[in-house]
């Protein structure tokens, strides 16, 4: 069976978990929100990990724990700032910055040694 994980519960990450579930595909998810996260895995009985992907530690144990081997990452985070440019600060795109693109990347750095050692992985990165 094929483990896939899955980071962002709410959404896209939860519509694909349940895709993906209803085609017999191992998931292990994780989120920030820890009540989001718990409602999807136990619908589905999947494992979790409640991690957030500002918190580079934090992400990397959660990818971590969902063991040697994995399949496939979806990373289904994003924000974004709808403010008008006289109204952004530096601090409003840095943000969203670290969630959109710098989480992405500490995922897929937590990630690739199980993926590597996969025998099914291929390039199987979902970032949304």
């Amino acid at each position: 069976m094929t483990k896939h994980i899955i980071i962002g519960t709410s959404g896209i990450g939860g519509a694909i978990a349940r895709r993906l579930h209803d085609k017999g595909i191992d998931l292990y998810l994780i989120s920030r929100d820890a009540s989001k996260l718990a409602t999807l895995a136990n619908e589905l009985s999947v494992s979790h990990a409640v991690a957030d992907v500002t918190d580079a530690d934090g992400l990397q144990k959660a990818i971590v724990a969902a063991g040697p081997e994995i399949d496939g990452l979806a990373y289904c985070v994003g924000t974004i700032n709808l403010k008008p440019a006289h109204r952004t600060v530096d601090a409003d795109v840095l943000k969203d910055f670290e969630v959109n693109a710098l989480g992405a990347l500490r995922a897929v750095k937590a990630a690739l040694p199980a993926l590597k050692a996969s025998k099914q992985a291929t390039a199987s990165f979902l970032l949304f």
